[in-house]
């Protein structure tokens, strides 16, 4: 099993809004991220005691942020003895920064993110 870097080494948030908790896995194409932010009580997308089904924008945000952060990234198994594990963007310098401009044409199928089982999976 790979070993990949903490979500917190990769997103620009800090503390209870990094929401992820671990990547699972990653392709070319695409990144599986697990969770159980979902139902911590301390979640900040909270509101009246529920997690809305709309947070879960913000949970696909930042499995998108996480799949660019790995991007040139190697495991420490394949990368050459004493190289950094974490892409030249990653280590470097600053977080790269992007924005969601534009979410449109979506459909619930349920109302709340905080009733589904753990963990939660975000691709």
């Amino acid at each position: 099993m790979t070993a990949f870097p903490s979500p917190a080494a990769l997103l620009p948030h800090a503390g209870v809004m990094v929401l992820i908790d671990a990547v699972a896995e990653r392709g070319a194409d695409g990144v599986v991220c697990e969770t159980a932010s979902h139902q911590r009580a301390d979640n900040p997308l909270r509101a009246g005691g529920r997690l809305p089904m709309s947070a879960a924008i913000e949970y696909g945000a930042q499995a998108m942020a996480i799949f660019t952060a790995l991007e040139g990234w190697t495991s420490d198994s394949d990368a050459p003895s004493g190289s950094d594990p974490l892409p030249a963007s990653a280590s470097a310098g600053p977080i790269r920064r992007g924005v969601v401009a534009v979410v449109s044409n979506l459909a619930w199928t349920r109302d709340r993110l905080d009733d589904l089982p753990v963990p939660l999976r975000v691709t």
